[in-house]
């Protein structure tokens, strides 16, 4: 028999269920969306079939690396299918990729604050207006996501070795409260 859920692992479990990505993306107008959209070229390419894609209903992407803004590759990041007769999850209802250019306008990349939004940086974080866009790319992909390492340090903390098991209290900003050191 298992043992009954506290009031902890239940808080705890609802904590750590991963949003879909619809929690962290904009919609944007056709205007506002060209610089993120995959040019036809690329998506005439054979390499294409091979791009990582999500929609708005998933809960997980690849990897986004320093490269994400300079190339579309499989290895650099997620691209977001915005496609409304899109059934569902990726993981459920993969795209046809028997010809990519189908998905003309409906492909694009992340945007810089859809990014900033999913490695947990606080709303108020802004790049300088006068930065490019591949620079905006560049820092988010060698950065780190602020949600892990909050939680992480969390944990560091707690397990100072005083023999007390207490939980930091991590505020919806992500913020650490209420430090419990012995």
């Amino acid at each position: 028999n298992a043992a009954p859920k506290d009031e902890h692992d239940v808080e705890h479990e609802q904590e750590t269920t991963p949003r879909t990505l619809a929690h962290f993306i904009q919609h944007f107008g056709s205007d506002e969306a060209a610089p993120y959209l995959l040019p036809n070229k690329a998506l005439m390419s054979d390499w294409a079939k091979d791009l990582p894609i999500v929609t708005c209903r998933d809960r997980m992407t690849h990897c986004f690396t320093a490269a994400y803004g300079r190339i579309a590759h499989r290895a650099t990041g997620s691209l977001l299918l915005e496609d409304e007769n899109h059934p569902g999850p990726i993981s459920e209802h993969p795209p046809d990729r028997s010809n990519m250019i189908q998905y003309e306008g409906k492909l694009r990349r992340f945007s810089p604050e859809e990014l900033l939004s999913l490695f947990g940086f606080p709303e108020g974080f802004h790049f300088p207006e006068n930065m490019s866009l591949q620079h905006r790319y560049k820092l988010i992909g060698n950065s780190v996501s602020v949600f892990v390492v909050t939680r992480v340090a969390a944990r560091l903390l707690n397990s100072c070795g005083c023999g007390q098991s207490k939980w930091l209290q991590i505020d919806s900003d992500e913020s650490i409260s209420n430090y419990p050191c012995c």
